[in-house]
């Protein structure tokens, strides 16, 4: 019995993605479905003729994904091959990549019933539809790790040492949780396991109620007894410890992930509250109406009051501190019970805050620094 085709158009902008994508896609299909991916070079081997092999690909297959991003938008091959497809009765279903939006499709792809192809979740849409046509039973499950390391972490050798341009605009950002006892540990090993050099407390000090271990663009502060803002009083946790990572913009992609395998490990529950403290030079746009405004027809949404949501996301703007409070000039953005860091799209949420002039650069020297990267 021949196996079922699913066709995976894309542009070729987004060919290492859609590699890893496919290659995600045949293991979780073991044989049962074959991907067709023109970009590579195995759904069209050397020395075939393209064309050919394209032609004879979209007449046995039934299925099309088309993968759109902002680069996508610019072909015109991939609205002809979408279009094609459609005009031989063949299921089409749009995926829009991280940066673009269904709703912001043109004619006659947000005709089509799509999807965003934004976290883990979605993932699952994918596999969900082939069974739905093909009556297989292929599990509908993916993992963070397995959304991150394709669309997160994907980048050349010679783009590893540049850094993104919202890492320019950010001075530290920090993610609290609490969970069970002993978890400096438990990160210190899974550093060591990771190869991965660290340094700290192996054991803590007498009497003391806190440990650090730091490696590489993280550091780890685990709190046996710390003070409680809202209660207005000092707590002891018997059999729960308060963690604050502390992680450097640079190398967030991997810190990340090295965080949630270590919540992962120590079961914890509750989820982060993350924070993004911004550098000098970087304002906030404080008047609500100018705010709005700028915020128009975006991604963004204004709930109430300093609140606001992203896509998954609910975070909030908080503004600096008067003149004589000198402990913290820094413009804050805050980010509210994240399951896992690793899905957070920091960067996409902060070049939107950018391009919309919600973030304000009033720093020259932090202004060519960050245009410098775009």
């Amino acid at each position: 019995m021949e196996k079922p085709i699913v066709f995976l158009s894309h542009s070729s902008k987004n060919k290492r993605e859609l590699i890893a994508l496919k290659h995600l896609l045949d293991r979780k299909a073991v044989g049962f479905i074959d991907f067709f991916l023109s970009s590579d070079g195995e759904s069209i081997p050397l020395g075939t003729n393209w064309v050919q092999r394209l032609n004879e690909a979209l007449k046995k297959t039934k299925l099309m994904f088309v993968f759109v991003s902002r680069e996508a938008l610019q072909s015109e091959w991939l609205l002809f091959e979408s279009g094609h497809a459609y005009g031989n009765d063949i299921h089409v279903v749009p995926y829009c990549l991280p940066g673009t939006e269904m709703k912001h499709l043109p004619a006659p792809l947000k005709l089509l019933q799509g999807h965003n192809l934004h976290c883990t979740k979605d993932l699952n849409s994918l596999v969900k539809k082939c069974n739905e046509i093909f009556d297989t039973r292929i599990p509908e499950k993916f993992t963070a790790q397995e959304f991150s390391s394709i669309f997160r972490r994907l980048e050349l050798p010679e783009e590893r040492s540049k850094p993104a341009v919202w890492e320019a605009l950010v001075r530290e950002i920090t993610a609290e949780t609490k969970g069970t006892p002993n978890g400096a540990e438990v990160f210190r090993r899974l550093c060591e396991r990771k190869k991965l050099d660290c340094f700290g407390d192996r054991l803590p000090y007498t009497n003391a109620t806190w440990r650090e271990i730091t490696s590489a663009g993280v550091t780890l502060r685990e709190e046996s007894e710390w003070f409680d803002a809202l209660k207005r009083e000092r707590v002891t946790g018997q059999n729960e410890h308060r963690y604050k990572f502390t992680l450097s913009p640079e190398l967030f992609g991997l810190t990340a992930g090295l965080i949630d395998s270590w919540a992962k490990k120590l079961k914890i529950r509750l989820g982060f509250n993350m924070e993004a403290s911004f550098n000098f030079g970087v304002e906030l746009e404080q008047i609500d109406h100018e705010l709005t405004t700028k915020l128009f027809d975006s991604e963004i949404r204004a709930l109430e009051a300093d609140w606001f949501s992203f896509r998954d996301l609910r975070f909030s703007l908080a503004l600096p501190r008067p003149r004589w409070e000198r402990r913290d000039r820094h413009p804050h953005l805050q980010i509210y019970s994240v399951d896992r860091l690793s899905t957070v799209p920091i960067g996409e949420l902060l070049m939107t805050l950018l391009d919309r002039q919600v973030l304000i650069i009033n720093d020259k020297s932090l202004g060519k620094r960050v245009f410098a990267k775009q």
